[in-house]
């Protein structure tokens, strides 16, 4: 398993990734959290600056596949010691590459 950044050719793999996070989400989440779940944009649109930035990295198996990804933002404060805090907004390792490391090595 590799892991790398990922690129804006990447994106048509990420998103059939997030689709299925999204769907997962709706098996495991209450009735009320999916009324919620969909008032909100199924997952956050890819930007540009996503991928120049290196916020989503993913995790590529050996058919050349991405099989998982992580997705962070990085947020300005002012006012603070620390001006910059990064966050992680999704991480997701599809099931048949689970147990191997993937979302350990994307962390």
């Amino acid at each position: 398993m590799v892991i790398r950044k990922a690129n804006k050719t990447d994106v048509d793999q990420i998103r059939a990734i997030m689709d299925e996070l999204n769907l997962y989400r709706r098996k495991i989440f209450s009735s009320q959290n999916q009324e919620f779940h969909e008032r909100t944009i199924p997952y956050s649109p890819l930007k540009d600056e996503d991928f120049d930035d290196c916020l989503i990295l993913i995790a590529i198996n050996e058919e050349n596949k991405i099989v998982g990804f992580i997705q962070g933002s990085i947020h300005q404060r002012k006012n603070h010691d620390i001006s910059k805090l990064g966050y992680i907004d999704e991480l997701y390792v599809k099931e048949e590459a689970r147990g191997k490391g993937a979302a350990k090595k994307l962390f």
